[in-house]
């Protein structure tokens, strides 16, 4: 099993397209089967236009479309309510069991590839980025290799573990000309021992040329793109990045 999957880590995946200034009821007519589809299902799921260009779903499995003129993305939370059993203390609960993120990311590119599908069934739009996120809470007594050695790296200057991180770090991992994957890291720890480490791991493909996508072949980039941030975030987690004599 993947480290990743041994932690709490929720996913979020955006594709970033060249501007196109369409009014946020042209989104809502698109994806109006979906969203009543997922009525139909829940009852619950929320619609937002928090602008003129822009359109939230909010779905009750914890699912948050976010459609813009330059950009959709998709982004899972666990959303938590509370029960209050008579004569008990009030406790809270998550509203769906708690997943492996592997199978939530596959889930969430998923909702992606459907809401793109359905956007872009007129005509192509030139796509110029795709990111995946994943965010994680790291325990200190048993965190991954490879969050352990990171974190060492970075206090080698000092000879002594760090009191506390607050980093970001935003590396190139291959540049071939036409497509730049990068990855954001974000790490932080608190001074107290049993503090928790929150890591953002931030993988993202740019595309020097945008890609005039179809419908018909959203899927099979999505795809690439799921398999080559898992398997950064795989090295990352495993500690096999090259930290040299200091690592």
């Amino acid at each position: 099993m993947s480290w990743i999957d041994k932690v709490p880590a929720v996913p979020t995946v955006g594709c970033f397209f060249q501007p196109d200034a369409m009014p946020a009821t042209t989104y809502l007519e698109a994806l109006r089967p979906l969203i009543n589809q997922r009525l139909q299902e829940d009852g619950k799921t929320q619609v937002r236009m928090p602008g003129p260009l822009q359109l939230e779903v909010l779905t009750a499995g914890g699912f948050k479309y976010a459609i813009s003129y330059e950009r959709v993305t998709v982004e899972f939370n666990y959303l938590y309510e509370l029960d209050e059993p008579p004569g008990e203390m009030p406790k809270l609960s998550f509203k769906v069991p708690v997943q492996k993120f592997t199978d939530l990311l596959h889930q969430t590119i998923e909702h992606e590839v459907d809401i793109l599908e359905r956007l872009l069934k007129n005509e192509p739009r030139p796509l110029s980025q795709v990111g995946i996120v994943a965010s994680c809470r790291i325990d200190t007594k048993t965190p991954p290799p490879g969050v352990e050695k990171f974190i060492k790296h970075l206090s080698q200057p000092w000879g002594s573990p760090l009191m506390k991180c607050d980093a970001h770090l935003l590396a190139v991992l291959r540049d071939d000309g036409q497509f730049r994957d990068k990855c954001h890291h974000k790490i932080a720890t608190g001074e107290d021992a049993g503090s928790e480490v929150k890591l953002i791991l931030d993988w993202q493909r740019a595309i020097a040329n945008p890609l005039h996508i179809r419908a018909n072949k959203i899927r099979e980039e999505m795809e690439k793109c799921e398999r080559d941030a898992l398997e950064y975030f795989e090295k990352f987690g495993r500690g096999e990045l090259e930290y040299g004599s200091t690592g």
